[in-house]
């Protein structure tokens, strides 16, 4: 989810490159596998890293001020659990020493191969092991799986009616690339528009990130379009997460999720409550029926066959457009 931009304009950004109290700037490690802890050794073992670490999870991001938090972090004994607005987080704060003698713990365990790493060191280590909590202003947020990165980018809407994260927002800011252009004819309720995008049709409830284009008589609602989608006139998006759309058109027409809170067959616990999914580099055909509960992945180039799609089902396409 950390490649994926938030709130219609900005990256997540590794936690370690503005804390100031690491040497080693920008540090991403994967820990699934017995070989990835021992990696992870051989990193803390360097020179190169500090004896202070702030430890967390991509799939946790704060929007914080880090020089509150820094100054409000304990003498670096034991582990400290890092509380952003009330809220606990998945971040912790500890020795580099300490952090050493977890890793080479956890690579005792027996049967360790069949468990995450990453998993055991937070969800049991970390979790159950932490003996203070350091706490700062601020928003934190989960964006482990597609559902949870839908919901967070639909919350931007509430979130910017707090005057108290207004400010974190704002220091986010960077320089449009182009104009954001509302038709004389459109509707905008209740929504985030991003650089560049224009709307010449309906958008409520939804996030439409940089570089989108929604045709006359086109609905989106309860959506997130992520950049650089052509949406055609005519068309209906409905609790949808569309992912980025380099020359990709969704053609006059096309019918993209529902009001149904139809779960996907096969990815139930991600992709749930009627979320549709339409995955990068496919041409969605004029007059497509997508349902919800979907997921569509692969690549179609533009076709003049719809897709007929129904209710918690997965296509995946080849070039060809056959199945894979």
């Amino acid at each position: 989810m950390s490649d994926l931009p938030v709130w219609s304009n900005f990256k997540v950004q590794d936690v370690l490159s503005v804390s100031n109290i690491k040497a080693l700037p920008v540090t991403s490690l994967q820990l699934e596998r017995k070989e990835d802890a021992e990696k992870a050794l051989t990193l803390l073992g360097s020179q190169e890293v500090a004896d202070r670490i702030i430890l967390g999870r991509t799939g946790n991001v704060l929007v914080i001020d880090w020089l509150d938090l820094t100054s409000r972090l304990p003498s670096p004994h034991g582990i400290t659990k890092i509380q952003v607005g009330k809220v606990p987080t998945e971040f912790y704060f500890l020795k580099k020493k300490d952090l050493i003698g977890i890793l080479k713990n956890l690579l005792k365990r027996r049967r360790l191969e069949e468990h995450s790493i990453l998993n055991h060191l937070f969800n049991t280590v970390l979790f159950f092991n932490f003996e203070r909590i350091a706490e700062c202003a601020g928003y934190s947020f989960l964006l482990r799986n597609s559902y949870e990165y839908y919901l967070e980018n639909l919350r931007i809407n509430e979130r910017l009616l707090d005057s108290g994260f207004i400010p974190l927002y704002e220091a986010l800011k960077i320089t449009a690339a182009s104009a954001t252009v509302v038709g004389k004819h459109a509707v905008i309720l209740n929504s985030l528009l991003g650089n560049g995008v224009k709307v010449n049709g309906c958008v409520e409830s939804s996030v439409v990130f940089n570089g989108v284009s929604v045709g006359r008589n086109s609905k989106i609602r309860n959506s997130v379009i992520l950049p650089f989608n052509e949406i055609a006139e005519e068309v209906v998006i409905e609790n949808s997460l569309v992912l980025g759309g380099s020359n990709r058109v969704i053609a006059r027409g096309s019918v993209i999720g529902g009001q149904s809170s139809a779960e996907n067959n096969h990815f139930p616990d991600i992709i749930k409550k009627g979320l549709t999914i339409l995955g990068e580099d496919i041409n969605v055909p004029s007059g497509s029926q997508i349902g919800s509960g979907c997921l569509i992945q692969g690549v179609l180039e533009r076709s003049p066959v719809p897709l007929i799609v129904t209710d918690g089902s997965d296509l995946t396409l080849r070039r060809d457009r056959s199945p894979a």
